[in-house]
């Protein structure tokens, strides 16, 4: 009798979670469908939570011509939320002996400038903290390699290698330079392709089957089409070579495999326990190696919990993953309109606040921003 009633008490138990996490999906897909409707948003959202899937789905067209809907296979290129994709490789390097935190660029670049390569680390690489200038705030840098491609050491030396800006580990400063460099560092040392490496370390064991590193002459299937807001009307977005961001920002993927991502980084199968600490530790300007952690205030509770994430941007494209900790949420936001990273982050407290059972706070009518060639 006693087993009896516990098993009924299960099932209920089962019954309303279930219930909850169906209200839970409904409310995000109408919070989604309401930015869809007012030009917020155009792409793929994934979310999850305890492991559970809550809602995955996709908005307006993937591509205009073809009149492909978005959905969570459509693969989109995904900028700088390559970054912690090249960290984990470095820390995999690090984890082997391969690489030091403390080594130098010239430590494993010897052709670099030796006045400012031996006082540049890898761990300032990792954090932004190098003091490189960012190739991408370089004038001319785009239509130059157009004119003349660059190998990948090649690039380094043209375009990575100016003076620095301030003396390595005084402050913070983005730059994609310095991923460019740990993408050159990279292959030198494990005698591959970054793509290869790439692909052994990270893509495979993590079974992301439909991510990688974007090319001019790969063809895709589901591949959405980048665009940005000119005016009232949508225009395709700029041409890039895509060996321009190499492991800055040169990756595609889909909602649906970075969420596999995310769920490999709880199993062991990419890092150590100890490399993991030490690539979340919280640093100064909310940027440790590789990935943006920050302890926002818990709404629902004293305390703070702990937000891992990376978001990027690129030419006709705008990527969100964010990873909290406390109760194993992922949110994942892929677009195909440059419309910044300011209305994704908007959305992404959205859908934190449905999952904490509050009622979300929607952004304003995008305006849509367009035209910066930020990775």
């Amino acid at each position: 009798m006693k087993r009896s009633v516990q098993i009924a008490v299960t099932a209920c138990l089962m019954i309303a979670q279930a219930a909850c996490a169906d209200d839970t999906a409904q409310q995000v897909q109408r919070f989604m469908a309401q930015q869809h409707e007012r030009d917020n948003f155009q792409g793929s959202v994934f979310v999850a939570q305890n492991g559970a899937v809550i809602y995955k789905g996709g908005y307006g067209l993937a591509n205009r011509e073809s009149r492909m809907l978005n959905a969570p296979d459509t693969k989109f290129r995904i900028g700088s939320l390559t970054k912690p994709f090249t960290a984990i490789l470095v820390m995999q390097l690090i984890q082997d002996g391969k690489l030091k935190l403390n080594g130098t660029v010239c430590d494993y670049l010897p052709a670099y400038r030796p006045d400012t390569g031996k006082r540049v680390t890898i761990e300032h690489l990792l954090t932004h903290t190098s003091g490189i200038p960012c190739y991408t705030r370089k004038h001319g840098v785009f239509q130059e390699f157009g004119r003349r491609p660059r190998t990948v050491d090649e690039f380094v030396h043209d375009f990575c290698s100016g003076d620095l800006e301030f003396e390595p580990d005084a402050k913070h400063a983005y730059s994609n330079s310095g991923y460019h460099i740990l993408g050159a560092i990279i292959q030198k040392v494990a005698g591959k392709t970054y793509e290869q490496v790439l692909r052994e370390k990270v893509l495979d064991p993590a079974g992301m089957k439909e991510s990688g590193c974007d090319r001019p002459d790969l063809r895709l299937d589901k591949r959405a089409s980048g665009y940005v807001k000119r005016g009232d009307d949508l225009g395709d977005a700029p041409f890039i070579d895509m060996r321009i961001p190499f492991a800055a920002g040169a990756m595609y993927s889909t909602v649906e495999d970075l969420y596999r991502f995310d769920q490999a980084l709880y199993t062991g199968k990419l890092l150590s326990a100890q490399s993991e600490e030490a690539m979340w530790r919280w640093r100064p300007g909310n940027y440790s190696y590789g990935w943006v952690v920050r302890k926002p205030p818990n709404v629902k509770r004293d305390g703070t919990r702990t937000v891992i994430s990376h978001t990027g941007a690129i030419n006709g494209f705008n990527s969100l993953f964010q990873r909290w900790i406390e109760d194993k949420s992922v949110i994942v936001l892929l677009s195909n309109i440059q419309c910044g990273i300011g209305p994704l982050e908007a959305m992404a407290r959205g859908i934190r606040d449905i999952l904490d059972g509050e009622s979300p706070k929607s952004p304003a009518q995008s305006d849509a921003p367009t035209g910066k060639r930020r990775l």
